[in-house]
């Protein structure tokens, strides 16, 4: 059926994007490496926050309403590996 479908629209082969909505397409027994973004994105934008203008209270608050959000989407499709949750884990505790 798929062959007869693709034939018939003349489709020549079938491609899919590395990412699609920010997640990796194809995983395969190994995720260590589709799954190092997330830390090294959360490890950049902490980076940049020197944290003298804010209290303890606002620190904690950037931290929950930016660092925490950015694996909140892959987390309800992924199950992540252990390795990529240490790394954003002390990330975040370092701040």
């Amino acid at each position: 059926m798929k062959e007869e479908v693709l034939t018939s629209l003349q489709i020549g082969n079938e491609a899919l994007a590395e990412k699609y909505l920010g997640l990796p397409t194809a995983l395969g027994r190994s995720t260590k490496d589709s799954f190092e973004y997330m830390p090294t994105n959360i490890k950049g934008l902490v980076g940049c926050w020197t944290g003298k203008e804010a209290s303890c209270a606002g620190r904690e608050v950037l931290l929950k309403s930016q660092a925490q959000a950015i694996p909140t989407y892959p987390m309800s499709c992924f199950l992540l590996p252990k390795s990529a949750c240490k790394k954003m884990r002390s990330t975040i505790a370092n701040y």
